[in-house]
């Protein structure tokens, strides 16, 4: 199959799936009468997720025109080959472009004064007839994508985090669990017993242990103790609420202590 047979079949896919967002809407007219022009959209987008193995970096892109290569480089280095897929592309035969690229923390953080700085990421496109669009100009903050993971993951189950446990005959435990895991991705927890008043702050310094307002024992709320000692016949209920480090919070989250729980 010759180029331009490989790409005679794009244009209805390209109308369909363009630029990974839709057809670009029509210009704006404010009031004046002097029409906005749209903002441009970039052929190649990124969604990064941190794994066990690393930062994974996804550039989709759309189906067409076919990619024969994607290469990135990272703040001002030298541009790095994905490589290809085992499988080939429909539309070419040749190896599919592969849109994967796994970066160590290590490797991000050469050169950076912070270890979460952001990274400037320059994307090439390699075409099916050789040509090469771009470089792309890209920005991956490891900071904002850990809070964005840990507002969807407080937003999808918002009782993962924190929840009673019963103690013994006398008290109950509010324990917070891997919240004091994400803590470089938190400003404070809010939290109150028996209201939602949200009256005691919860807060994680860069160094030592967590600060609280309120501890139920001495040594309730610490790294090696993530829970908070109340008596179980005082304790019928507790609010919280977690400000992110941007700024933003989830939702007030009641929690009712069920006192017929057997003890833990």
């Amino acid at each position: 199959m010759n180029a331009a047979r490989a790409l005679g079949g794009c244009a209805v896919t390209l109308g369909v799936a363009l630029l990974l967002g839709g057809a670009t809407p029509p210009p704006s007219k404010p009031s004046g009468g002097c029409p906005c022009p749209a903002k441009p959209v970039l052929p190649v987008a990124l969604n990064a997720r941190e794994g066990s193995g690393g930062w994974e970096l996804s550039f989709p892109t759309p189906p067409c025109p076919p990619l024969v290569e994607i290469r990135v480089a990272i703040d001002g280095g030298k541009p790095i080959s994905l490589g290809h897929d085992e499988g080939k592309d429909p539309l070419t035969h040749r190896p599919a472009a592969q849109h994967l690229l796994v970066v160590q923390p290590e490797e991000l953080a050469a050169g950076k004064i912070e270890p979460d700085d952001d990274h400037k990421l320059a994307v090439q496109l390699v075409r099916f007839d050789g040509r090469i669009d771009g470089p792309y100009s890209l920005l991956f903050s490891p900071r904002e994508e850990r809070i964005a993971a840990l507002e969807l993951g407080i937003a999808r189950s918002p009782r993962s985090w924190v929840s009673f446990a019963e103690h013994g005959s006398e008290y109950t435990w509010l324990g917070f669990s891997w919240i004091f895991d994400a803590r470089d991705s938190v400003r404070e927890v809010r939290y109150s017993v028996n209201d939602c008043s949200l009256r005691y702050r919860l807060t994680f310094p860069r160094d030592g242990e967590p600060t609280a307002d309120f501890r139920g024992a001495p040594n309730d709320l610490i790294y090696d103790r993530p829970f908070l000692s109340l008596l179980r016949e005082a304790t019928s209920s507790a609010c919280v609420q977690v400000t992110f480090a941007d700024g933003t919070v989830s939702d007030l989250l009641e929690l009712k202590r069920d006192p017929k729980a057997p003890p833990q």
